[in-house]
């Protein structure tokens, strides 16, 4: 039992006034379109955070079958969001994979490719996706050891602190192209996106 926990309360501020999760590619929403991806996985769940009565990005979500869950505290950032997201794991939850919610070339490839990876009696409990450049991106994997940590996570870091200290213990999963470092944060990076495609 590995589920996902897709992070996707985030107000795009930098988007000049426009939602980035709502932006078509390929004829469907950027969220539904990485939720999608998660769900397609051989994950067991896909949480999909959100910040509380957001209508338009449930509307995006539509027949894809996430457990949607609101983070009451949204507004101080990604460690409220991975804090909703762990609250709401099984208790035979055994890893977690967190993911962003902007990433257009996240597959289920890099979902199952963490997942295969995962092997915990050898100590690697944190499995982290890398683009083909050597740049280490996302999906993330976290075992269950790691939960608590998770649940007490505070401000808009998300879980870096977590893997900075488990330097030693994480297992680097290559993943083809760069899709594991590309996010549309801007406007400038959704159209310079949208030019290669």
């Amino acid at each position: 039992m590995i589920a996902v926990i897709l992070l996707a309360a985030g107000a795009s501020r930098r988007m000049q006034g426009r939602d980035k999760l709502l932006e078509i590619i390929d004829g469907v929403p950027l969220l539904h379109r990485t939720a999608s991806a998660a769900v397609q996985s051989k994950a067991s769940k896909v949480h999909v955070i959100l910040p509380p009565n957001h209508d338009n990005r449930k509307t995006a979500l539509r027949g894809v079958d996430v457990n949607i869950v609101e983070a009451k505290d949204w507004q101080e950032g990604m460690g409220a969001s991975i804090r909703a997201g762990v609250a709401a794991l099984s208790q035979d939850c055994i890893a977690v994979i967190i993911t962003l919610a902007d990433m257009p070339e996240i597959t289920p490839l890099y979902f199952n490719r963490l997942i295969a990876g995962y092997l915990p009696h050898q100590g690697r409990e944190i499995c982290r996706a890398v683009a083909q450049d050597g740049t280490h991106g996302h999906p993330v994997l976290f075992g269950r050891r790691y939960f608590e940590r998770l649940s007490n996570l505070k401000g808009d870091q998300g879980a870096k602190e977590i893997l900075k200290t488990a330097r030693g213990k994480i297992k680097l999963i290559p993943m083809p192209g760069q899709g594991a470092i590309v996010d549309l944060d801007t406007q400038i990076a959704l159209d310079n996106w949208r030019k290669t495609q």
